[in-house]
């Protein structure tokens, strides 16, 4: 006679649960890492499912075996209780999946409890008055269980931001961080006043990241009980003295890599000595806006856009699919150093370590023969980063000194980049700007954009790209239409060249997108005044609005952030912190 599957989940329930609950680990322990860069969604969407339904499962495992009737002879199945207790306590590499987990350590901690003493009953009602060979077994299996899931407990109360404030308040100033110790006697110091690495580079980058991480630890928690005078200071100068402009941005990496550790995995608080991985994704998100508004019409969306469109997602899929990612510009990181540098020499920051001025004022002031004091840089910071976004584009299609000028090509990709990353900050993750979010702003700036586009489409003289089978069939199952690709530069070309001819058109004004055109115009206009490019200047005013939006950034948002790759805004901030703690 056949059997259903109620007679089979009756006589195998246990076995499938533990089973179950095993491949849950496996899978936080094989994926667990992808978090410290950007990973495909299809990745972290099967991290996030084993997460949630890790604990889930074996809890309900622990019940079933407690209220289950399993045989005495069976004294194995009952074994597996104290071997669940292992699974909730998680591999060492995944502890919270985000801030809020660590918030709740006190809810987890009364879990805690409840689940020690199921597993405890299990084990009671299997071997009470058996002599079975098993029990020790069990009861060591029981207590290593019992201290694994404690120490998950532990390592969620640690990485609590209020834990690590408090933490901060009680320890010495002076004291290193306890992991690796940093030592200066293991360095000699050359003519040109840089340390000489004894040891290899690699270890001499982790040990002066240990040595600084108290930085990093007062800067996310935004505590100003930070000591900066005296030893402390000295010891912390003379390590960043010691270090080139790129050894900076990677100790600096080293340490975020460190505070990811803290707050969302058991490695800082379980082991003394270890390598932590210092590689971000070394990459910003791109996005751009014309790029987006002269997209083919919803009936060619690819597979994937059908699906969410079904789902309601339309919006994410949109950010999703026409976004992508570009290197950081050597050029980039060099510019950041200096100016940073100006801000520090000339008072730019006050006394809780926050740029004094607004976004572009200070290139602005740089750059006083350009007559741009009455430009316009947005009432809203994320209202300035349309309204430049726009006009790079605008200005880089209508200058002709980017297509004579060979040599300007590498501050034309920097600035498209920034511009991009500037854009794709402000769609795809607001919460790492400062200021008001800007959402409906965008939003009717791109109908508008898309408005204009029709036009150009409608236009008679217009001819579209002719599409192959084999273009279609690429088309219908593309993940990502990235901006900086030329699959539409000509589309581009002629919607920017369709703005600024439109320049009477007052329906423009509430989307902002005449304000670009007058800051493109006015950037164009002295630039045949001088005859010289205006792209030095336009990159320091991308390389001013990065560094306010990561100076002006909440801490929280930046810590948050760490649990999926971290951000290029991110590694400015605390660079700029520590730039402070010892400049100031």
């Amino acid at each position: 006679m056949a059997r259903g599957p109620m007679d089979l989940w009756n006589e195998w329930a246990t076995q499938i649960l533990v089973l179950l609950s095993f491949t849950l680990q496996i899978i936080l322990l094989q994926l667990a890492g992808i978090r410290r860069r950007e990973a495909p969604a299809v990745l972290r969407l099967l991290l996030w499912l084993a997460y949630q339904l890790a604990d889930s499962t074996a809890i309900y495992a622990i019940g079933h075996l407690s209220l289950g009737g399993t045989p005495r002879e069976h004294q194995l199945v009952a074994f597996w209780a104290p071997f669940l207790l292992l699974h909730l306590g998680g591999p060492d590499n995944i502890t919270a999946y985000s801030l809020e987990d660590s918030k709740l350590w006190l809810r987890h901690l009364l879990t805690v409890v409840v689940q020690v003493l199921g597993a405890a009953y299990v084990l009671y009602k299997q071997y009470r008055g058996s002599g079975s060979p098993l029990l020790l077994a069990a009861v060591l299996m029981f207590a290593v269980g019992v201290v694994k899931y404690g120490e998950r407990t532990w390592a969620l109360m640690s990485g609590n931001i209020d834990t690590i404030r408090s933490t901060l308040k009680k320890e010495p100033h002076t004291k290193c961080h306890s992991h690796i110790e940093y030592k200066p006697h293991q360095m000699s110091f050359s003519n040109e006043g840089h340390f000489k690495r004894e040891a290899d580079e690699e270890e001499f980058l982790v040990r002066s990241a240990h040595a600084l991480f108290h930085i990093c630890k007062y800067a996310v928690v935004d505590d100003s009980s930070y000591d900066n005078t005296g030893d402390t200071r000295a010891r912390d100068a003379t390590i960043l003295r010691g270090l080139t402009d790129e050894q900076k941005y990677a100790v600096t990496e080293i340490e975020l890599s460190l505070m990811y550790d803290m707050l969302y995995t058991k490695v800082m608080g379980i082991s003394r000595y270890f390598i932590p991985s210092r590689r971000w994704s070394g990459s910003m998100g791109q996005y751009n806006m014309l790029h987006f508004c002269t997209r083919r019409d919803t009936s060619y969306s690819p597979l994937l856009g059908w699906l969410a469109k079904l789902l309601r997602q339309e919006d994410w899929w949109e950010t999703y699919h026409y976004s992508g990612a570009a290197e950081i510009p050597e050029k980039v990181k060099e510019l950041v150093f200096q100016h940073l540098k100006r801000i520090f020499q000339k008072d730019g920051m006050n006394t809780l370590g926050v740029i004094r001025k607004n976004w572009g004022q200070q290139t602005i002031k740089r750059w006083p023969e350009w007559n741009l004091e009455h430009v316009h840089l947005g009432a809203e910071f994320q209202e300035g980063i349309i309204i430049w976004h726009i006009a790079t584009e605008l200005l880089l299609i209508r200058s002709k000194i980017t297509i004579i000028d060979q040599n300007a090509e590498p501050t034309v990709e920097a600035i498209k980049a920034l511009s991009n990353y500037m854009m794709f900050l402000l769609v795809d993750r607001p919460d790492m700007l400062p200021g008001l979010a800007q959402k409906r702003l965008y939003q009717r700036t791109c109908t508008y954009l898309d408005k204009e586009w029709r036009k150009v489409v409608d236009d008679p003289a217009y001819h579209q790209p002719t599409r192959n089978a084999c273009t279609m069939l690429k088309e219908l199952l593309c993940l990502h239409d990235n901006p900086n690709s030329n699959s539409r530069r000509a589309q581009r070309e002629k919607l920017a060249r369709k703005l600024l001819e439109d320049e009477q058109d007052q329906s423009r004004n509430s989307s902002r997108v005449r304000f670009a055109v007058d800051v493109a115009n006015k950037l164009f206009a002295e630039e045949e005044k001088k005859s010289e490019s205006s792209l030095q200047l336009l990159l320091e005013m991308w390389i001013d609005f990065l560094v306010y939006a990561a100076n002006r950034c909440s801490r929280e948002s930046h810590a948050k952030k760490l649990n999926s790759g971290g951000e290029f805004t991110t590694v400015l901030w605390l660079l700029t912190e520590h730039l402070y703690q010892v400049i100031v």
